[in-house]
């Protein structure tokens, strides 16, 4: 049976749409001007410097770096597309029987609907099914049972009309076709709502009795309608029929027996597109909706990345985490280039003067290293001023004190030279040293 709703609804934009100059390579040899040969004139090449030939290490670094961000865009990353090619009733279809219109509608009244992908269930305030295929395999049933039992409610919207492609205008149809009932049944047999009134259909229906005074419905025959029964509560219905009911036998189960109220072509009909909204909150209570498009065949596996996010993989993750956080503690010191190890034995004097002078302070031998110095700057002072030979450092002291003119000189440098340093710390050793040199050299030069 042919029907005429063909027209297509206008629901915007269908979806996808060298060189710098060179000097002269040649050099003069020298030219004759005025009797004097000129030297050869030095022409310096004009322009960008040649680039540099890429080096392979370089291109393997470019290939690693384009390779790991390939396999990071691939792990977080679920498979598939939105960009799904389709004219039958569904949320991606744009065609007068999709519910794309629906959707977009939704999204721009800032209401929380997603299009289902994901074979996982996942918990939301209303699960639309809307005109399932059948789903014959006994998998495909027990997930959409789960599905279901993860929702706080299920709307079922009954399939109708089936579209035959448009050769000349992609994504549209040339006409229609009235599923048969038969197939309707056979359809509610393999979902988990067995106990369903009668399904019907009327020329035409006038007068409707819709909920808390919305928008009566409008339309075009033959209108699909379930019989008056106890195993439904009516929440939009007229004289023949119910067009919105709850199952009783089902807790949370509602049905939408004519899904031309929500269809593309039908939004543009009176007020239908007022009364699927209207419809969607009421039995949502302002909480998420989701279409299930994996009933239409647009399943697609989520990625590592989404997972992860999912309990109970996302323990597995925060342990990760903390392991990596425990370890990156841990290595916190040993960041930066290696440290080369030291040289056994070093060359040169400076080694062997820093040697010695560890050493020294790890031995604590500051009062000879000090006495030392003091009796070598008192020798080499009173040389200086030609003392008698064989004098020993008490000898040679009181001598070169004897020439000192200055007391505050003579008594300071008897008490530098001849006083016990042991409690000095290495920072005073190295002044008290300086000091007896500056005095030994003062008298050294006064000569």
């Amino acid at each position: 049976m042919s029907d005429p709703i063909v027209a297509e609804p206008d629901l915007g934009d269908s979806g996808t749409k060298d060189s710098g100059i060179k000097g002269s390579g040649t050099k003069d040899s020298g030219t004759k001007k005025s009797g004097r040969i000129q030297p050869p004139v030095n022409k310096k090449r004009v322009g960008k410097p040649a680039a540099k030939k890429p080096t392979s290490g370089t291109w393997l670094y470019w290939v690693a770096v384009v390779s790991l961000l390939a396999a990071v865009y691939l792990l977080i990353t679920p498979g598939g597309s939105n960009n799904v090619q389709t004219i039958q009733a569904n949320a991606f279809s744009r065609s007068a029987l999709g519910h794309y219109g629906l959707i977009k509608l939704l999204q721009e009244l800032d209401e929380p609907v997603v299009r289902q992908r994901s074979r996982i269930p996942r918990s939301a305030g209303l699960l639309v099914l809307a005109e399932p295929d059948n789903p014959k395999d006994i998998v495909e049933q027990d997930r959409i049972a789960d599905a279901m039992d993860a929702a706080r409610d299920t709307l079922l919207i009954l399939p109708k009309r089936h579209g035959i492609e448009d050769t000349a205008q992609a994504r549209w149809i040339s006409e229609s076709k009235l599923v048969d009932l038969e197939d309707i049944y056979d359809t509610l047999e393999w979902l988990p709502m067995r106990n369903m009134p009668a399904i019907s259909r009327v020329d035409e229906v006038r007068t409707w009795q819709v909920f808390e005074g919305k928008p009566a419905p409008v339309i075009p025959g033959p209108v699909q309608l379930l019989a008056h029964d106890d195993l439904i509560t009516p929440m939009i219905e007229c004289r023949d029929g119910v067009l919105l009911g709850y199952l009783n036998g089902r807790h949370g189960a509602w049905v939408l027996s004519d899904p031309d109220v929500f269809a593309n072509h039908g939004l543009l009909r009176g007020d239908n597109a007022e009364l699927a909204v209207a419809i969607l909150r009421r039995l949502s209570g302002g909480d998420s909706i989701a279409f299930d498009e994996t009933l239409h065949g647009f399943a697609r596996e989520p990625s590592a990345f989404h997972l992860a996010r999912e309990f109970p993989a996302a323990i597995l993750v925060v342990h990760l985490l903390l392991i990596l956080a425990l370890i990156a503690l841990a290595a916190r010191g040993r960041f930066g280039a290696i440290v080369p190890p030291p040289v056994p034995i070093g060359s040169g004097k400076a080694y062997l003067i820093e040697n010695v002078v560890a050493l020294q302070r790890r031995a604590g031998h500051h009062e000879n290293s000090l006495l030392r110095y003091a009796r070598m700057s008192v020798r080499k002072a009173a040389v200086r001023l030609r003392a008698p030979r064989g004098l020993d450092h008490e000898q040679s002291l009181d001598w070169l004190q004897q020439r000192i003119p200055d007391d505050a000189t003579r008594e300071e440098l008897e008490q530098l030279c001849r006083r016990k340093h042991v409690a000095l710390a290495p920072r005073d050793v190295a002044a008290v040293a300086r000091r007896i040199q500056e005095l030994t050299n003062r008298i050294g030069n006064a000569s």
